[in-house]
């Protein structure tokens, strides 16, 4: 009698019948019993399944098992005998319908059969009916065509790769191999043979062992090791001067095994020199307002280039701010190529990272706008490598600042005034040029009790209307670069606008603490056919404001 070898005990499930291997007991009143088999559901590692015998007195045993080797076995009797053999079938009767029977740990995209057979347990669980053999294969790991995109940095013997894969609900993984090592695994006529799927498996189940063994779970590993979406990956302290070779493809771990689900994108890259020194920055905020504040940036090391960066808590996205910082770098090389046209040979990398606005190095301060009052802001560095343009390390600063409540401060703006600029003629500004053919609107603050500072500005685009239009207060004191300072005593200011042309007027002020409260606005639109004041008037609001001493011309805003 050939011997059943039983390898995987969790997948018999219901009842078995041990009988004897030479001498089958029959029934003193045999009953021709038969079974109606569901197979309701099958995935990559289980089935459900449904029984209902014919009688349900009867005793049966229902077992899964690989469709391979079945027909080794000439009969029922042997079949079942091998079954007895391997397994205690008291523990496993089963009487009645079963539902919803699952079975899981199955292999993927393997033939199996579901066995169901009646046994007589008063008389040593003899088999007492046909073998039912129900068919069914579990599901495939199907491939997706998920391809990727990977831009690659090296700095000396760092590597930074930028994936981008296609299907971004996919898990993927990363490795990198010595070129050398890749070609001996991958050689047709060396000892592995490995194809590309073989060694991104290999390199993930080795790291998932490794970590297991140093007491992390599968569940971490799979954390660790398998990307989804965008990601930055970093190879540090590479054999310099060495050609590597990166894979990349998706992946899927079902129970303890690794199956590759894509085709593997594969790339070579040559490491550099020793790596740099490496530098630290600080990050600080101070003058720290409802609607911004000065961001101060210390670092161990003034040589390094960066690009400071302040973003939002839960909004700030590494990949694709590093994507757009070195699509910021390469448009600057293109520009100082168009300012060193007669000699672009002098134009590297170097040059556009000292030469650009965007890029700094050592101790420096920024001024932020545009941010909401009472609004936690996270701080980011990103280094730069000068040898090839782009973005080398990020740094990030959780809980960098929040900026303050607004004051309660929000002061109003009205026009008192409009006069001709022709007449003035440079009597009250000293500067007829600047006047000439224009309107000169003489605006008045007021309602700011409590004020230590007022400034007030004329636009040359609708923002007041903060219920239609995005321009908050916020915005409205980041986007103009040109407010004046208003007399609180006598809180008059001098602006020039165009004839018949719509002018916006705005006005804000801070607190004794330096707070900004909100912005006032009002529009105006000074028409060259309707009353006009006397220069002499002019005048008047003029010294109440200021002495010509105190105030230069510049105190007049041009649209």
């Amino acid at each position: 009698m050939k011997k059943f070898s039983w390898l995987m005990s969790l997948l018999f499930v219901a009842a078995f019948v041990s009988v004897g291997c030479d001498n089958e007991v029959t029934p003193d009143t045999p009953k021709e019993v038969t079974f109606e088999v569901s197979i309701n559901d099958t995935d990559k590692q289980f089935v459900d399944y449904s029984i209902t015998p014919s009688d349900d007195n009867v005793d049966y045993v229902a077992v899964v098992r690989k469709s391979l080797g079945l027909s080794e076995y000439d009969t029922d009797a042997a079949l079942v005998a091998a079954l007895g053999e391997e397994l205690n079938f008291a523990d496993y009767v089963v009487k009645g319908a079963v539902n919803n029977v699952v079975v899981n740990g199955l292999d993927v995209n393997t033939a199996y059969s579901l066995l169901v057979f009646a046994v007589d347990v008063n008389n040593g669980y003899a088999l007492t009916s046909k073998v039912s053999r129900t068919a069914f294969r579990t599901d495939a790991i199907k491939k997706s065509d998920c391809s990727f995109v990977v831009d690659t940095t090296i700095e000396n013997t760092e590597a930074t790769f930028i994936v981008s894969p296609s299907n971004r609900e996919l898990g993927w993984s990363f490795m990198v191999i010595d070129q050398m090592e890749y070609l001996q695994y991958t050689d047709s006529f060396g000892e592995y043979k490995y194809t590309d799927d073989d060694l991104v498996k290999s390199d993930l189940v080795a790291k998932i062992e490794t970590f297991v063994s140093e007491g992390g779970s599968v569940e971490d590993a799979v954390k660790e090791y398998i990307k989804v979406s965008n990601q930055r990956v970093v190879y540090s302290n590479l054999a310099p001067n060495t050609e590597f070779v990166f894979l990349v493809a998706a992946v899927e771990v079902i129970g303890s095994d690794v199956w590759v689900t894509s085709d593997v994108t594969v790339g070579r890259f040559t490491s550099g020199d020793t790596p740099m020194e490496a530098a630290d920055f600080t990050l600080t905020a101070s003058e720290v307002g409802a609607y911004g504040f000065v961001l101060n940036v210390e670092t161990t090391n003034p040589d390094v280039y960066y690009f400071p960066s302040i973003a939002f808590p839960g909004s700030f996205n590494e990949a694709a701010q590093i994507a757009e910082i070195n699509s910021l770098f390469e448009q600057q090389y293109q520009l100082l190529l168009i300012k060193y046209k007669d000699n672009p040979s002098v134009v590297t990398n170097e040059l556009v990272l000292e030469e650009s606005l965007y890029f700094s190095k050592g101790a420096k301060s920024f001024t932020v706008q545009n941010i909401p009052p009472q609004t936690e802001v996270m701080g980011a560095i990103f280094t730069m490598r000068p040898s090839s343009g782009k973005v080398a390390k990020v740094y990030t600063f959780d809980n960098l600042v929040t900026t303050a409540a607004a004051s309660y401060i929000t002061p109003s703006i009205s026009v008192v005034g409009v006069y001709s600029g022709d007449e003035e003629n440079g009597q009250v500004f000293g500067d007829a040029s600047a006047t000439a053919g224009r309107a000169i609107v003489v605006a008045e603050s007021s309602n700011f009790d409590g004020a230590s500072e007022v400034f007030a500005v004329l636009g040359e685009r609708d923002r007041t209307d903060t219920m239609t239009s995005p321009f908050t207060d916020a915005n409205v004191l980041w986007y103009y670069d040109n407010w004046v300072d208003v007399n609180l005593s006598a809180p008059y200011t001098f602006h020039v606008a165009n004839w018949d042309a719509q002018a916006f007027l705005f006005v804000y002020a801070k607190d004794a603490n330096g707070i900004e409260g909100g912005v006032g606005r009002t529009s105006y639109t000074p028409s060259i056919a309707g009353e006009h004041g006397s220069i002499d008037e002019l005048m008047e609001y003029y010294n109440q404001a200021v002495t010509r001493s105190a105030v230069p011309v510049s105190l007049v805003v041009n649209m």
